[in-house]
C-alpha cells in the first residue's frame, strides 16, 4: 500500500537535517581513524629496534630452566622449573 499524499519536496527538505549529521558522523569517525592509525606508527618500532620482552623467555619444549634470584628482604630465592 502507498502512501495516499506524497511530496517529494517537502520530504526532501525533512529528511536533509539528518542526512547531513550523519555525514558528519561518518567524516567524524573517519579523521579519528587517521588520527589515531598516525599516532599508532608514530609510536612503532624503528626499523631494527629490539623489541623488549621483559617478563617472558622463549625455551626449547622440554628444556627446564632453573634461576635463582637474590634474597630480598628475607624472602627465599625464586627458583624456576
Amino acid at each position: 500500500m502507498s502512501a495516499p499524499d506524497t511530496n517529494v519536496d517537502r520530504q526532501a527538505r525533512r529528511h536533509r537535517t539528518p542526512l547531513v549529521g550523519m555525514a558528519l558522523a561518518v567524516g567524524f569517525a573517519a579523521v579519528a581513524l587517521f588520527i589515531w592509525l598516525s599516532w599508532e606508527a608514530a609510536d612503532g618500532n624503528t626499523p631494527g629496534e629490539d623489541s623488549v620482552v621483559t617478563d617472558t623467555e622463549q625455551v626449547a619444549p622440554g628444556v627446564v630452566v632453573e634461576e635463582t634470584e637474590p634474597v630480598a628482604d628475607g624472602l627465599p630465592a625464586v627458583t624456576g622449573n
